[in-house]
């Protein structure tokens, strides 16, 4: 008789082909080789909203359940990041030292409301329709966005970067890091929502 496979610790759920905040999650997985269930890969984007406007386990997605933690189910990003940081891969993405835990917790926090403001301007008319039947009307949100807030989260972002690395440049070939001198879940945190800015 065959080893039954084992499930993964951890469950995401997520909409299914949307990088939003979902992406840093699965970012956090693969840095880490963390196995983990896309729960809602398979399905619709309709069958997804269903499960998830009906679910008594979690009010929004991302949400996350640990099935070696009594199936904890936590969602908002930053506390599942910061969860995941301190036990993948032997909690290597979470900082040792108690200053640069509360630092990354910080960014953690910068990254997501950029996310939030970025949502929030594509999505301006109406936040749980799709960008396809308000792009017209949003038009002005996202050139705000663009032009005068998403600068400002640029330089947010590239400061704290100066002001931790001694060899910072810009086309530094030395590793560069937000908290500390290793990588954190930070770091995947604002990688994550630049490329989402450039995209």
């Amino acid at each position: 008789m065959a080893a039954m496979e084992q499930q993964p610790r951890f469950k995401l759920y997520y909409w299914p082909e949307f990088p939003g905040r979902g992406e840093l999650i699965r970012l956090l997985f693969a840095e880490t080789n963390t196995p983990f269930d896309d729960v809602f890969r398979d399905l619709s984007f309709e069958k997804a909203k269903e499960f998830c406007y009906g679910s008594n386990k979690f009010f929004a997605v991302p949400a996350i359940e640990d099935t070696m933690n009594e199936n904890l189910c936590l969602s908002q990003s930053c506390v599942i990041m910061r969860y995941l940081a301190e036990r993948c891969d032997g909690g290597r993405l979470y900082p040792t030292n108690t200053n640069d835990g509360y630092k990354a917790e910080v960014l953690m926090q910068d990254a997501a409301d950029l996310l939030a403001e970025g949502c929030a301007a594509w999505h301006a008319i109406d936040y749980n329709g799709s960008y396809g039947e308000q792009a017209e009307a949003t038009r002005p949100f996202i050139e705000h966005f663009v032009n005068s807030r998403l600068p400002k989260w640029v330089n947010r972002f590239n400061t704290v970067l100066k002001n931790n690395n001694s060899n910072y440049t810009i086309n530094s070939d030395e590793p560069l890091y937000f908290v500390g001198d290793s990588l954190s879940y930070a770091d995947l945190a604002i990688f994550q929502v630049n490329s989402i800015a450039v995209i």
